[in-house]
């Protein structure tokens, strides 16, 4: 009677395991199911992912090539602020001369005064044109600064 009793509830206990074991394998069926779904999804995604990035490095190239585009069009102008630059450090240059002259002249100025008054006026029209150079310089700059800016709109 003790083996009939063992029997039955190894029996029983084996019938809980199987249902246990069935429920347990149900469960990771579904798991397994949802892995998978969650990695179909993930490569949709993976692909749309890669589609925008492809898109972006492509306007990124777009907008790369149009700011070369726009930065060969200030060649012009940068060579024409360099050739002013030139034009300023000569000017510059003349009216350091005309300022060493106009100091060498006024210091002999009170013991010449009639004899130099020619070189005098002289060097007055040279610094009179200089300024007029100057301020005539500073008006085509402007207007080019200004036919850039409408350029531009």
């Amino acid at each position: 009677m003790v083996i009939e009793i063992s029997v039955a509830v190894i029996a029983v206990v084996f019938v809980v395991l199987v249902v246990y074991m069935v429920s347990l394998m149900k469960t990771a069926k579904q798991t397994m199911l949802q892995a998978n779904q969650s990695l179909a999804q993930m490569q949709q995604d993976l692909v749309a992912v890669s589609k925008e990035a492809t898109n972006v490095m492509h306007d990124a190239n777009l907008l790369i090539k149009d700011v070369q585009t726009k930065m060969h069009a200030f060649d012009p102008l940068l060579a024409s602020v360099s050739q002013t630059g030139e034009v300023l450090a000569q000017l510059t240059g003349s009216a350091k001369q005309v300022s060493a002259a106009v100091s060498q002249v006024t210091a002999g100025v009170q013991n010449k005064v009639s004899d130099n008054k020619s070189r005098i006026s002289d060097v007055v029209e040279i610094a009179k044109a200089g300024f007029k150079l100057w301020q005539k310089l500073q008006s085509v700059r402007q207007s080019y600064s200004k036919n850039e800016n409408t350029k531009k709109e």
